[in-house]
């Protein structure tokens, strides 16, 4: 489970596995994020304040996403699919960043790896922003 959020002054990235991340904003039609946060309740909270539409996803700092595939198993470079070059490192996303989707504000659904669960449980994020529907 996910550490919580230390502050000291600033919002220090949250932790996943030891792993520092940072949630990244991206609008439903743009090519390049609109957003980056520290904080999952900061992200919610901005993205609720404008009616959003786009996808919110964790970041691993310092570490490229192909490393970070490749590093959990998510990726085998020397798999069946090929030999990998320059474009495919700078190009690489995965389905298994921590992601969800949002239309005009709401928080439909998290996403994990394909898989569309709601949250595991409230205590994950505030509850003061979220109805007991969405929990």
């Amino acid at each position: 489970m996910d550490q919580p959020i230390q502050e000291e002054g600033l919002h220090i990235a949250e932790s996943r596995g030891g792993e520092q991340s940072v949630w990244i904003f991206n609008g439903e039609t743009s090519c390049f994020p609109s957003a980056v946060f520290l904080s999952f309740t900061r992200a919610l909270n901005w993205i609720e304040r404008y009616a959003l539409t786009g996808t919110l996803t964790r970041y691993p700092l310092d570490k490229s996403v192909f490393d970070w595939a490749v590093e959990n198993d998510f990726y085998q470079p020397n798999s069946t699919r090929g030999k990998f070059g320059s474009k495919t490192v700078a190009n690489f996303s995965s389905a298994h960043l921590e992601h969800y989707h949002f239309k005009d504000g709401t928080f439909p659904t998290r996403t994990i790896g394909g898989e569309h669960p709601l949250l595991d449980t409230p205590e994950e994020v505030n509850s003061d922003y979220f109805t007991s529907e969405q929990l």
